[in-house]
């Protein structure tokens, strides 16, 4: 059975492949699929993600293997900057724990190397609710780890969820003071500078 489990993954990797999203499969992605994979009170309305893709400020990659989804990264940007925001990032359930999650994070560096660098935010284990959240975040930050993000020292607290933010360096190793103020803008930019002010606090871990 395990010859056989770890055979079918190997077939599932051979003829994956990495494809970037046209503007109408983002949408169907997130107002489709995204609804089963992250809580409603993650999710944007749909009109916010149609104007930052109106704007070029949102895009999305999709790992597909013999032309079905079997994950998908949607990332908020400045319109021609050099710096992605993962927004949402998830392996359909029939694919996982085959290796496709790192399969995904390996093809998604390559196709974006020549930008500076990926900004993931993390829910943080210090701020779960109990003893299995806190096991949950911190295996998510270990896979993330394992995959080339690094952790950073800087924190943020978007609409009262805490984040740890973890890059993933592309094109440059970034500083800490430069992911900072690259995250700084790309909030700015989605959510607006009284939004921003109310509801997104950063800062230093020590």
């Amino acid at each position: 059975m395990a010859d056989k489990k770890t055979e079918k993954a190997v077939d599932i990797k051979r003829n994956a492949s990495l494809q970037k999203l046209t503007a109408k499969q983002v949408l169907s992605v997130y107002t489709g699929v995204a609804k089963e994979h992250f809580p409603v009170e993650e999710l944007k309305p749909a009109a916010v993600i149609e104007r930052l893709l109106g704007e070029e400020a949102y895009e999305g990659l999709g790992l597909f293997v013999e032309g079905r989804l079997a994950a998908y990264a949607l990332f908020a940007r400045i319109p021609k900057g050099g710096t992605l925001l993962l927004d949402y990032y998830a392996v359909l359930a029939e694919y996982r724990n085959s290796g496709m999650g790192s399969l995904f994070l390996d093809n998604m560096r390559q196709f974006y190397k020549e930008k500076e660098m990926i900004l993931l935010e993390t829910e943080a284990p210090a701020a779960a609710k109990d003893k299995a959240e806190y096991v949950l975040r911190t295996r998510r930050n270990g896979f993330y780890e394992r995959n080339g993000a690094v952790l950073t020292k800087i924190r943020s607290r978007v609409y009262d969820v805490a984040f740890d933010i973890f890059v993933i360096p592309l094109a440059k190793t970034p500083s800490d003071e430069e992911v900072y103020q690259q995250l700084a803008g790309v909030y700015r930019y989605m959510l607006g500078e009284e939004k921003y002010g109310r509801h997104v606090s950063m800062a230093y871990r020590e």
